[in-house]
Order: C-alpha cells, then structure tokens, then sequence
C-alpha cells in the first residue's frame, strides 16, 4: 500500500458506540454486500501529493481493530480536493458492524481526516504524526531534483 513517500501513517478512525438507527444498518450491510474490499482502494493520492497508504476499522462496541478483509467499501471523489470514504465493517471477535464514513482533505503537505461528531453537528478531525527532521529534508531534496 505504500506508493509515495509523502505521509505513510494510518489512520485508525470508527465511530464511537451508539446504536445504529435501521437505515444506518440498512446501508452498512448494503455496503459490506456489494462493495469490494476497502483496502484495494488505497493507497490514495491527494491534490497536494500527499498519500494516504490506508485506514483502518475500529469495532464500535470492543474498540479492536477489524481485520481488512471484513472492512469493505469504496473512496469518492464528490470534489476534486476531497476524498470520502464509506466503508462496514464486521468484527469477528464481538460479531458488531461499524459503519466507517470519513473525509480525505489535503492540508499544506500532508492532509487530515475528518469523521462525523456522534452528535451530527460538525466534525472531528485527525492529521497524521508529523515525519521526522530527517524524512522532511530527504523529501524537499528529492522534489528540487525533479
């Protein structure tokens, strides 16, 4: 999954617990039926440059995290700047269904992740573990060489 240098960290991201309302179910199965698995849609490539290798699933009721074969769903592109990701996942171990749905956005160059707040009145954001010292000059180095 590791197709650019430019941000290689993973995100774990779920929604927290709360119980599914009956369409919110409807479609998490619809998803997990129809959609391949999520990981052979990454890694994906923003605007700025930045790669997100992959994001993981975290079970809603044990907080584990799914195994990628029982993560499936697809990325978007509603716009051209932002990467949408709806995704289900089964847990084995506790045989729960999470419902995965994130945004991709590009931020200077890396980009952050932004799930729904549980209460659906805005969002929640995550941006990768800045890269070391190091990495940050092998990278503006190799980009002058271009």
């Amino acid at each position: 999954m590791m197709a650019d240098e430019n941000a290689n960290e993973r995100f774990d991201l779920g929604k927290e617990t709360h119980r599914m309302r009956e369409a919110e179910m409807a479609r998490c199965i619809e998803i997990f039926n129809t959609a391949p698995e999520l990981r052979a849609s990454f890694p994906v490539k923003l605007q700025n440059g930045a790669t997100v290798n992959g994001v993981h699933g975290i079970c809603s009721r044990c907080k584990r995290r799914i195994d990628p074969a029982d993560v499936h769903g697809r990325v978007s592109w509603p716009i051209a700047a932002v990467a949408v990701v709806e995704a289900s996942g089964i847990c084995r171990p506790c045989s729960t269904m999470t419902q995965l749905y994130l945004r991709l956005r590009p931020t200077g160059d890396s980009y952050r992740a932004e799930t729904p707040s549980l209460d659906g009145r805005g969002w929640r954001f995550a941006q990768p573990v800045p890269i070391s010292w190091w990495r940050a000059t092998l990278r503006r180095l190799a980009r002058k060489g271009r």
